[in-house]
């Protein structure tokens, strides 16, 4: 995965859950969850830690971990090396132990791909520049809620941090 070293790399996938993933999406969802399988393939052939984020509501239907509409979709089920984190807001880092979790595992570069390119993703995005990683955001392995919102997002996105597609990664 690059030329960081792996250990120190770790692979983000944000919000792959089943009834996320069933929302009217670009680019289509299915090619976002093919990219997330190949990347997943990819970093942890190379030792990269994986990470999933799930998000639940704190009541309500959308609350139960168990429900089968709260699972990750079963393309990219959590391995048991796979560290599930919960979030119950649109960044991954807010009130979880994402961070901690990283630091202890000595990462200093996150990689993230998933859903939504313009809330989850960039908000993850910006609080990991904050805390000091390097991050770089996987275009073709994100999708938003309209094709206008994905592109807005990753023009922003590329104002502060790396954006490239899936294949530019491995490469690096």
């Amino acid at each position: 995965m690059g030329t960081s070293s792996p250990s120190s790399t770790a692979l983000i996938l944000i919000d792959m859950q089943k009834w996320i993933t069933e929302l009217s999406l670009h680019p289509h969802v299915d090619g976002v969850v093919q990219k997330c399988q190949t990347l997943r393939a990819t970093a942890g052939a190379a030792g990269a830690p994986i990470y999933h984020i799930r998000y639940l509501e704190r009541a309500g239907a959308r609350a139960d971990p168990d429900s089968v509409h709260n699972q990750i979709v079963k393309e990219l089920a959590p391995r048991e090396d796979d560290v599930v984190i919960t979030k119950y807001g649109i960044d991954a880092f807010a009130g979880t132990e994402l961070h901690a979790t990283l630091q202890g595992a000595g990462v200093v570069r996150v990689a993230l791909a998933g859903i939504a390119t313009a809330h989850a993703v960039a908000a993850t995005a910006q609080t990991a520049v904050s805390l000091g990683y390097a991050v770089t955001v996987l275009s073709d392995a994100t999708a938003s809620l309209s094709p206008r919102e994905h592109t807005e997002a990753l023009n922003h996105l590329r104002t502060i941090v790396t954006v490239e597609p899936c294949a530019a990664l491995a490469a690096g």
